[in-house]
């Protein structure tokens, strides 16, 4: 049993190896491998529609949907929607920049 090491010397265990990755990238690779990403992605559009068109409009808010860099808000009222539609870019931008990337290159609204 000379040859044989039951456990790693601390010094390989205390110094990253070259396949480590960091927490996040685990998530994400996670999430990404059970398809989940489109699911958070559509949870932060919600987190991000909420707090960046205040609480009525959310109010009215039944449902969001992301789809291949298109957001799709569903409204109770139709005036809300002819408004937002006609103000599309500035709410994909503002929307953006809640997000922190370029998320939503299109929204549309039902």
């Amino acid at each position: 049993m000379a040859g044989f090491m039951i456990f790693e010397p601390l010094s390989t265990v205390f110094m990253q190896k070259s396949n480590d990755i960091s927490l996040k990238e685990a998530l994400e690779l996670m999430l990404k491998k059970y398809k989940l990403e489109q699911k958070a992605s559509e949870t932060d559009i919600l987190k991000a529609w909420i707090k960046s068109m205040g609480s009525f409009v959310a109010g009215n808010t039944t449902k969001v949907e992301f789809i291949k860099k298109k957001a799709v808000i569903y409204l109770k009222s139709s005036v809300m929607r002819k408004e937002f539609s006609m103000e599309k870019e500035k709410i994909i931008e503002n929307l953006n920049k809640e997000l922190g990337e370029n998320v939503i290159a299109e929204i549309e609204f039902k």
